[in-house]
């Protein structure tokens, strides 16, 4: 039998687990609400103010330098957004760095982050011929049904004067275009 002083303990350590876990979830609510408030002040078309680290980060992701941007993203949130409502992934996208995309993905980064024009990752993935970036953030279930501003989903282009590349038209044929 467990003395009163024992099961005490035990009910307390309990209790305090229990807390543990509601802060824990009280700060992934206040972080998923952050990030929900500035994505639709993006998309409403406020201004976005971009510290010089932050700046930085977005340099990083850009130009491939793998070392800065993981240093960077100790201070940076995973998922912030530039003036063009760009994300780290949608950068790094555009200048095909998946090792930097499966970084970010792993660090918690959104694969279906829609910048002011609607674009995803995959949308230049696919538009500018990143086929094994592609097809991956396909494994990885980025949505295929998302559209731009120009009612395009990635299969089909940024717009009608940057459409997909030739190999979405066979990837989609063979029928292995996620979603």
């Amino acid at each position: 039998f467990k003395s009163a002083a024992e099961e005490a303990a035990a009910e307390r350590k309990a209790a305090e687990e229990a807390l543990e876990e509601m802060k824990r979830q009280m700060d992934d609510l206040r972080e998923a609400r952050a990030t929900r408030e500035v994505k639709e002040a993006v998309a409403a078309g406020s201004k976005v103010q971009l510290k010089p680290h932050e700046q930085q980060a977005f340099s990083a992701a850009r130009h491939g330098r793998e070392a800065e941007l993981d240093k960077l993203l100790d201070s940076v949130h995973v998922n912030l957004i530039n003036e063009a409502g760009n994300t780290l992934i949608i950068v790094a996208s555009q200048n095909n760095h998946k090792k930097i995309v499966k970084t970010l993905h792993n660090r918690g980064g959104d694969l279906n982050t829609q910048n002011r024009q609607g674009q995803t990752a995959l949308h230049f993935a696919f538009a500018f011929g990143y086929t094994e970036l592609g097809k991956w953030l396909v494994k990885k279930d980025a949505d295929t049904t998302l559209k731009n501003c120009n009612a395009m989903t990635c299969y089909e282009g940024l717009s009608k004067e940057q459409p997909a590349m030739p190999f979405v038209q066979r990837y989609v044929k063979e029928g292995k275009g996620g979603k």
